[in-house]
């Protein structure tokens, strides 16, 4: 347990050192949602968002963005351990590789966490949620960051150089996010994409959020249980391939 916590520790330190990734995502995304939310905010149709505003909906929204785009920087870390000769360091410690690849997928999902809880704040005051709904949904969120950093960690396990996963996960994330039910009411898509989003997780992720933090019991628990599972999923098939990729060289 002490290697695991020195693991993620190490993960965190390294990630918050540089302000400059944290802070850029974090403006970017307050910013659409209170420039690009409000603006268009009369133009979507209210029977298109229940009881909510377009405001209140992009709002609970965009942590699932934040933490479909943060999540993903666990990749880059492991590239620049790689490149640093920090990964040969961690393989000659007396550590359990395992240990090593579950504290990154954990480390993965903490910070990208962390950066979301400003948006998820914001989305709080404009709802006036009670306390443990925001808890819950929170709790959420961190569970979905989990299955994304594993996604994360399969898709390093592809590729030798930074710059062509790089490329690779900024096309996979934009799809992911453009394509799920952050952003607008799945109901307002056409047919053909109606259908993917009910296939994307970051759909359930965000649905089951603005269900639990608006206090709507529709269509949440099966939501959940279907983040779950794909965190599970995508965590234990990313902790598997990442695990392989370097079982012959240092990670």
């Amino acid at each position: 347990m002490k290697s695991l916590i020195a693991v993620i520790k190490r993960e965190l330190l390294l990630y918050f050192s540089s302000y400059f990734t944290p802070m850029f995502v974090a403006i970017y995304v307050t910013l659409q949602t209170v420039v690009f939310a409000y603006v268009l905010t009369d133009f979507v149709k209210p029977e298109f968002l229940g009881n909510l505003t377009y405001l209140q909906f992009y709002a609970l929204g965009s942590p699932t963005i934040a933490l479909s785009t943060t999540s993903y920087a666990i990749g880059r870390d492991i590239f620049r351990d790689k490149e640093s000769g920090f990964s040969k360091y961690l393989s000659s410690l007396p550590l359990d590789r395992k240990v090593i690849v579950i504290g990154r997928g954990l480390s993965g999902a903490i910070r990208s966490t962390i950066l979301i809880l400003p948006l998820y704040l914001l989305a709080a005051v404009l709802l006036q949620s009670p306390l443990l709904s925001l808890l819950l949904g929170g709790f959420l969120l961190f569970i979905l960051g989990m299955g994304l950093s594993g996604l994360g960690m399969a898709y390093v396990s592809l590729f030798n150089r930074e710059n062509n996963w790089s490329t690779l996960v900024t096309i996979l994330d934009v799809a992911l996010v453009r394509s799920s039910s952050a952003m607008y009411p799945i109901v307002a898509m056409p047919g053909w994409l109606q259908l993917v989003s009910r296939l994307n997780p970051l759909s359930y992720g965000a649905d089951s959020v603005r269900s639990i933090v608006s206090g709507s019991s529709a269509g949440y628990p099966l939501g959940i249980i279907i983040v779950i599972a794909f965190s599970l999923f995508a965590l234990t098939v990313g902790a598997t391939l990442h695990l392989r990729r370097f079982s012959r060289r240092a990670i």
